[in-house]
This record gives C-alpha cells, structure tokens and sequence, in this order.
C-alpha cells in the first residue's frame, strides 16, 4: 500500500498592529480563501525567513581533541523534498525512490565545517555536486569523516579528507531503510554498516486488484492498545516492509570500497561491532508483524555474533504475544533479569563492548543455588572472542545487586552504582581479583536535596574505537551537573564541573558558571585543563569558546547573530497568578515594539496535569532567567511583530494520577479566567480583544477554550483531537478508558459540543500527521460539524507534514491564513467577508519557493 499522505502544519502566529503596518482586512480575507501556496505581510515575513541556521554552536569533536565538526544546511526545507515519493508502513517513513529512511532524505546537510580548536580556523567542506550529507562520523585517526551521500535517486557511503576535503564513494552497496548508522573498525581501514543482501528479495510489485480483502480476527486476549498511525493494512504491505528492511551486516574496505557479507541476511534495526571486529550484536525484527502495532512493537532478537557471523548467544529473545517486548535470556535460554536492573534469574544484562577491546562485558547474577537462604553474588562479566559457551569469565563479584557499570578507558578500573541500604551510591573498583575492594566516592542524596544537592554524573569520553569511558587525570574522574537554587527568579542554575578524587572521593571544584550567563562546558581530552564553553545571557546570543580552565585564557570560535533583536530582545513580564481555588500557576507575556496601553492578545497554551500545588511547583525549578530567548520561524513569539502581546500561559489540570481529568472544562475556564483577569489589571491586554492557540494537546485545549468560555474571539488549532471517543484506551495521561468514564471522554470531545463554540475556530493539520490521538481526521470531522452549525471556522491541511510542520512553504501559508484569521476576527472583529475574493496565485520568480502542490482550503 502506498503512504496515505496526511498534511500538517507547525505552529506560530503572528497578528497585525493597526499602526505600524500596511496589511488591512481586504487582503487578509483574499489570503484566507486563496487556494494556492500564500505568505504573510511584513515584517512577519521578514521575522520568519530570519536565517538562524547559519549560527552554531558545538558539534562533534574528532578523537585527538583537535577539531570539531558542525553540519551546516540550507534552513526551513522545502516542500519538493518533504513530497519525494514515500510509503509509511506499519509506522516505517521510507524513500521508495531512493530505497532508504525518509529521514535521511529530508533531515540532511548541505556540507560540513571543521573547526580547528587550536587557532579556531574554520574550513568548509562541500559533498560532490548533487549530493547531500547526512551521520558524519569521525575516523579513529580525526583524519577522514565518513558520511552517508544522499541523492535523489541514491544512496551511498562516502569519506572525506579533512586536509584536502575531498570526498570519495566507497559504495553504493549499502542498506539505510531501518538501521542508518556505520562504525569505524578500531584500526580504521574498515567500516561496518548493514549492506544489501547477497540474494536481495524482489520487491513486491502491487497490482490493482488486492490478493484479499482486509482480514482482522480478534484473538480474544484482553490487552493494551493505542491508536497507532500508518499500520500495516495487509500482506502486500508486510511483503513490501519485509523486503525493504532485509539486509545484511557488511564489513567495507575504506581503501578499495570492498564489500564483506557477515552472518545471516535478516530484518537488522541495528549492530553494534566489537571495535577489532571480533564479535557483532545485532538487533533483528521477527515474524509474526502486526496489523495493530506499529514496526517498532514488533517482535525482536539481540544476539551475540562472533566475527564470522554465528550466533553464539541469543541476548534477547522475541516475544510474538502482546507486542515486541523483549525477554533477556539466560545461559540455557530461560528468560531472567532485565537490563539495567539486577533481576531474578541468571540473564546478562547491561552488555557493552568494553573499552580496552578485551570483549563482551556485562552484568548476571550468579546462578541460584539449593542452599536456604544462600546470599547470590552479582557479577561483572567478562566474555572474550570467540564467546565459547562456559568460557565467561568472573571480573567482580558483590553481595549487593549491581545497578550499573562504567569503566575506565583501560578498563582496570570499575565505577559501579548500587543502592547500599536504601542510599544510591557511587564506588570505584580497581580490579585484581573478584573480591577487590570498592571504594565509596558518593552517596546521592534524597528527597529535595536529590535536585539541589544533586553532585551530578560522571564526565564521559569517547574512545577512538567508540566505546564510551570514564575520563580520568591520574587518580581522579570527574562530575559534571547543575546547581540549582530554590528561587530561580533571583539565582539562575549554574553549571559546574568537580575533580574527584578515586582515594577517597573528595571533591575540587575546576568549573563554576557565572551567575550572570549561561555557561556549559565540556570537558576536552583527559588533562581537565581546557573545555568548549558555549555561553549565552538574555542580550547574548549563544558563542561557542576554547577556555583554559587555568589560565583563564580564551579563544572564540563562534560569530553567531542575533537575526531578530526586535522579538529576542522584546519586553518580558512574569507573573504568578492565582485561581479562584487558591492554586497559583504562571504566565509569561511578550510585549510588541513601542506598546502603549492594552493590546491585542494571543494566548498559547498546552493543558499539562498536576497531582497538587508541589509537583506543579517542582515543574517550575528549572527555569533559567540568564538564557538567551531562541527564535526561530516556528517561534509564537513572532507574533509580536505584527502588534500583538504573546501570552505564554502554564494551564495545570489537577487531580488524582487515577483521574487527573474529572474536572478538566472547569478548571481550563479557571485558569484562563484567572489570567485574563490579571493581565487586564496590569493594562498588558484588551480584554475584548483575545485570541488563543495550541499544538496537538494544546489544539484540543484550545477547542475546549472556545467551547466553555466566553473570552476569546477567535483560536488557532493545529494538529489536534476533537473527539476523545476515537482514542478510547487512554489519552496523555489519562490512565482509564472510554468505557471506565464515558462522561469525562464525552466532556471533553469538542465534536459533541460544537454547537457551543464561541469563537472562531482555524484549524491546521498535517495530512501525514503520525501522532498517536491525532488522526488528520479529526479536523474535516469538527470543520463539518461546526460548518453544518453555521460556526464561523477555517482548515488548512497541509501535504506530506507529519505533526509537526517543517516545509518551507508549509510554515509561510500557516503565518499568512494565521495572521489574517486574527485580522479580521479579533484585531478589526466583524469584518470577517462571506464572499470576498481568493489571492493571487504567488508566481513571483523567488527561486520556486512556492510548490505548484497546493495545500486544501476549507472555510466558513
């Protein structure tokens, strides 16, 4: 079956201020009803076209710690891109064209830059002509950068030279529709990647007549459901799933580009090489699939492979039962443990290659014994090349379960977190012998002091041959967190780096962020001395720097701009309101250029439950005053340049985790009642003059809004649910189904209460919309009720969008039918015109900005 294509639209809206700006309600009445691709007014247009993509901040350090690598692209994409053609199934976006993910086809680069970290010397690196990049990854030797080459019609492995950035095909003979990552062999004279299968299955051609009607047969097992997008709808499907995700793990020759076929041809979601090649784990989708879950439910294996390709051990064996949840198995393949916990049988958990190449490590408890009340010991593992069954060896063992295990870049030494009598701890390990001693480094505290006094993680390096290790200075690692304060209004978060001594875990701070900036710093290389520091405050636009820790001493790397000083720089105001209940919440307003009195507002909201006051609270300790206000074209702040005030408002739904929504329609006219009230008080607003939005569950608030209360003139509602009766296993975090609390579904479902609709409703959806709840659907459904009402209502759907909107042309026709909707609705109310006349088509000669696709009009 072809990809049923859905459109959708991301949000961000914008409003006309009466008077700075030429854009009267004539021209937004055309621009609503224009049936071709349109654009905003200025300075919108110019706000959203703004090109922030050409900043940057950090990318990809090389393994010497000399260079660093930035991907650069073109900006918003456009909409020929998002529309090459395409199938969804069972979930699975693919470039049918290309025979590759859709992902790499529409989330690529145009070229790279590599940034010298000694003198800061940038230079571009540029693909050959035609192609596009895509998952740049470092050679072990920082002196080659292979990528993913991406044309229209093909797709293949590429390296470059960083000193002459050349770039040179390896292969075509590559397989990127499910797994779309490589690795460098440790050496670096080899890649692995999954490749085309030696004997390649023929590609299921669909004929116009169906080999069967669709067939579903309930198995009459109770079990759980959501209303997944894009299932697989027959056997024509699955065929065709099946033979565009089998491949094979390959081993390519990075000088001649000569492809070696490793094990068994099969459905591979991922590989994980041993760094010398010695072994493979490898993640396998498994028959039966399923016509109600999507691929990633389905059943899978994770075996062990050694370097021939035999499966030497199943890690993870599948499920075909109640979806693809995945079982780890033990030695005689019994399930048992989990991964990442200690579990109840003898199953390897927590398995890595470990860093010094000596094989497989992971985690397994001892197996149990016929002896009462016999303590079982857990272990840290170790499984050498060519994991021969009973050749495991014990590399630590203790009394207490094991929560995880890193290791240093040598692997002598063993950081292992366990819980030691109700208290989450950090010890060391030097290894020489099963019984070696651990060292107490920390205890993490609990209660709210686990968030204030959190003592952070441990600083984390990437080895040459991948493999992630503790980084160490002589006999001391390091913690990298965020110290936050109990009133963020006054003090904002500070990040901090701790040298840590591995004798006796005391602590020397090397790092301390400003109180007055944002600063991050990551450590670079394993002297401790220099970090990239990326800094930013409210008037400074993020810069990426060399800093000596030392020495002070500091070396820019970055000129990015601020694009949009009149949005980013725009007045702010905080406030904590109060509901009629006495539960208190926050709003934040941006103000318009030179505002004078009350305005027009739009408001912009996302329902979010709370069990009480505190866990709201908890919600707010985060917030960090010293950060710049990032902008981009999807931005609602963008409103502000067109003359309205932009409310940023919380909306807390409280109640019990059992049933957070029996009072949902209240307390949503509480909340807003509650804000309205006081932003009037302040003068920031004109009351009778309000518009409210909101993307996916902030669409389906909005709906409610304009159902049961009186406030607002007109909403925005992009990509949203109106009728709850169509996710009936649950919805955000709503745990019961419709058939547990019929009421509240029904209170909830705009569609069984169009007739009360108050405002005028604009709708957005992306026809390809994938999000659990938000079936494209939904809008034609409430545009046909509130239609059939005589309800003032517009829809836009937009071609090939998933949920959220990134077409280039997508995101300009949503600012102009936005900004027009609150021109003649709540800006200038009334003047609203039944018939007046659509706008010209747009056929400017701007470099085809405009698709000749056009997006589907419905208005009332």
């Amino acid at each position: 079956m072809t990809s049923r294509l859905r459109i959708s639209l991301f949000a961000a809206l914008s409003v006309v201020s009466s008077v700075a700006f030429a854009f009267d309600s004539d021209e937004a009445n055309a621009l609503l009803r224009s049936e071709s691709w349109v654009k905003p007014p200025e300075p919108l247009l110019s706000a959203i076209m703004a090109p922030w993509h050409e900043n940057w901040t950090t990318g990809s350090v090389d393994p010497t710690n000399s260079r660093m690598l930035i991907t650069r692209d073109e900006g918003t994409i456009p909409l020929e891109r998002l529309g090459r053609s395409h199938a969804i199934l069972g979930g699975l976006a693919l470039d049918m064209k290309a025979a590759r993910s859709r992902n790499l086809t529409v989330r690529s680069d145009t070229h790279l830059l590599v940034v010298d970290l000694r003198t800061g010397k940038k230079t571009e690196i540029h693909p050959p002509k035609g192609v596009r990049v895509s998952n740049p990854v470092w050679s072990p030797d920082g002196m080659l950068i292979a990528y993913i080459g991406l044309t229209p019609d093909e797709t293949s492995l590429m390296v470059c030279d960083v000193v002459s950035g050349r770039s040179r095909k390896l292969t075509e003979d590559v397989r990127f529709t499910y797994n779309t990552s490589f690795q460098w062999s440790e050496d670096g004279k080899s890649i692995y990647t999954t490749v085309m299968p030696n004997v390649a299955n023929a590609m299921p051609m669909k004929g116009g007549v169906p080999s069967s009607p669709l067939v579903r047969v309930g198995n009459m097992r109770a079990e759980s459901l959501r209303t997944y997008a894009s299932l697989l709808q027959g056997p024509e499907e699955a065929e065709l799933l099946e033979s565009m995700i089998t491949s094979q793990v390959g081993k390519i020759d990075v000088r001649s580009g000569k492809v070696d076929r490793i094990g068994s041809a099969g459905m591979i979601s991922s590989i994980d090489a041993a760094p010398d090649g010695s072994g493979f784990i490898v993640s396998t989708t498994r028959k039966p699939f399923s016509y109600m879950r999507p691929v990633s439910s389905f059943p899978r294996a994770v075996e062990l492979w050694d370097a021939g390709g035999e499966v030497k051990h199943t890690l993870v064996r599948p499920r075909t039962q109640g979806g693809g949840e995945e079982d780890l198995m033990d030695e005689q393949g019994r399930p048992g443990g989990q991964r990442g916990g200690a579990g109840g049988g003898n199953g390897i958990r927590s398995y890595t290659w470990r860093p010094d190449g000596a094989g497989l490590a992971f985690l397994q408890m001892a197996p149990a014994t016929r002896e009462p009340n016999a303590k079982r010991m857990d272990r840290v593992m170790l499984w050498k090349a060519p994991f021969e069954k009973g050749k495991e060896e014990v590399v630590w063992q203790s009394e207490t379960n094991i929560g995880s295990v890193d290791y240093s870049l040598d692997s002598k030494k063993l950081f292992v977190n366990q819980t030691i009598e109700g208290k989450s701890t950090l010890s060391v390990v030097t290894l020489g012998g099963v019984d070696a001693q651990a060292v107490k480094l920390l205890e993490r505290p609990t209660g709210d002091d686990a968030f204030y006094k959190n003592p952070g993680s441990l600083v984390m390096e990437t080895a040459p041959n991948r493999q992630r290790y503790v980084l160490m200075t002589d006999n001391t690692a390091y913690l990298s967190g965020t110290q936050y304060d109990k009133n963020p209004m006054e003090n904002a978060p500070r990040s901090f780096i701790d040298q840590m001594s591995l004798e006796d875990g005391k602590l020397n701070r090397v790092f301390f962020s400003k109180a007055d900036m944002d600063e991050d710093a990551q450590l670079l290389g394993s002297r401790g001395v220099n970090v990239i520091m990326t800094r930013q405050s409210p008037t400074m636009v993020p810069q990426s720097y060399i800093v000596n820790l030392k020495s002070g001493a500091e070396l820019q790397l970055s000129n990015n701009k601020d694009y949009l000083p009149e949005v980013t720089q725009a007045e702010t105001k905080k406030f904590m309101v109060e509901r009629v209940d006495g539960f208190k919440f926050e709003v934040t307003v941006t103000l318009p250029k030179y505002a004078v009195g009350p305005q027009p507002a739009m408001f912009w909201f996302y329902p979010t439950e709370y069990v009480d006051q505190k866990s709201y609270d908890q919600s707010l300790r985060t917030y960090d005053k010293n950060r710049f206000i990032q902008t981009r074209n999807s931005s609602v702040s963008l409103v502000t340049t067109m003359g309205y005030v932009y409310v940023d408002t919380d909306c807390p739904i409280v109640g019990p985790s059992e049933a957070p929504n029996n009072t949902f329609a209240n307390q949503l006219r509480n909340n807003l009642d509650a804000v309205i009230n006081k932003l009037s008080d302040e003068r920031i607003i004109d009351r009778t003059r309000l518009a409210i939005g909101g993307h996916s569950y902030g669409a389906f608030g909005t709906a409610n809004a304009l159902i049961h209360t009186p406030y607002f003139k007109a909403g925005i509602a992009g990509d949203g649910n109106y009728n709850r009766s169509l996710t009936p296993f649950g919805f955000q975090r709503e745990p019961r189904t419709i058939w547990q609390t019929r009421e509240v579904y029904q209170d909830v479902s705009a569609l069984w209460h169009a007739d009360k609709m108050s405002g005028a409703l604009l709708m957005y959806h992306g026809m390809e919309d994938q999000n659990m709840g938000t079936d494209p659907s939904h809008s034609p459904r409430l545009f046909q009720a509130l239609e059939s009402l005589g309800k003032p209502t517009a829809m836009y759907m937009y071609p090939f969008e998933d949920h959220g909107q990134v077409a280039i042309e997508t995101r300009l026709d949503m600012w102009a039918r936005w900004i027009s909707w609150l021109e003649v609705w709540v800006k200038n109310p009334g003047t609203f015109k039944k018939n007046a006349e659509p706008a010209e088509r747009d056929d400017d000669g701007d470099g085809g900005l405009m698709s000749d696709i056009t997006p589907k009009v419905s208005l009332n």
